[in-house]
């Protein structure tokens, strides 16, 4: 290997090097306005052309939407919003963000913005997500509680993991808990937050549940 490969070799290196620390800088800097609450801040930078080149778009995007959910202006939140879901972003992405919101405006009782989404998860073409999401639109919005055996059926056969199964298994809880048998209620809410990672949107919403319940009951916090 002569001196001209070796050089090369170190300048790729080194701009490779130089990207990383770079892009972990402009995700600092997001996240800490984030926790910091300074809303506009992130909204600016996430509009930036740099940080979108060095994090990404989708990346930007999930930021600058989380930030208008926490401004308080409902209608720039849902413009912003649905420009969002109309980028072509790949499959996995759009089914991340799409269920996202989804359960965000399950969470809220907005029925509309909720069927919207649901809508753009069915034009994603994948049956097994459309189902449980659809389930959970029920639960939730309508206040659906006979679906409980469906869900355990579907929960069985094994082909949901992670975010799903917390969804199915959280929707069980909601059930029980709208048909007012809380001992089954504080069991499934309970359960699903093995299912769900620390940050997915339910988790707050199961742990308050859990609370409620055991309160109700008389019982000890179980750990988390």
């Amino acid at each position: 290997m002569n001196y001209i490969t070796i050089g090369v070799l170190c300048t790729i290196l080194a701009c490779i090097f130089l990207y990383y620390i770079l892009k972990n800088h402009y995700v600092t800097k997001l996240t800490k306005a984030m926790h910091s609450e300074r809303y506009p801040e992130v909204v600016d930078m996430s509009n930036r052309a740099i940080y979108q080149r060095f994090i990404g778009s989708y990346v930007c995007d999930l930021y600058r939407v989380k930030a208008y959910t926490r401004l308080g202006d409902d209608l720039k939140f849902k413009e912003v919003l649905m420009e969002v879901v109309k980028k072509d972003y790949p499959q996995e992405k759009r089914k991340e963000f799409l269920e996202l919101y989804l359960h965000y405006f399950l969470l809220k009782k907005d029925q509309e913005y909720a069927a919207r989404m649901l809508e753009e998860i069915k034009a994603l073409g994948e049956p097994r997500a459309y189902t449980y999401n659809e389930q959970a639109f029920d639960v939730m919005i309508n206040g659906a509680t006979n679906l409980i055996e469906v869900m355990e059926d579907e929960i069985n056969s094994k082909q949901f993991n992670g975010f799903g199964l917390g969804v199915l298994v959280y929707m069980i809880g909601k059930q029980y808990y709208l048909l007012d048998n809380k001992e089954e209620a504080l069991t499934y809410f309970y359960n699903s937050l093995s299912c769900f990672h620390k940050s997915a949107i339910y988790v707050a919403s199961a742990k308050a549940y859990v609370e409620e319940i055991c309160e109700e009951l008389g019982r000890p916090l179980p750990k988390y």
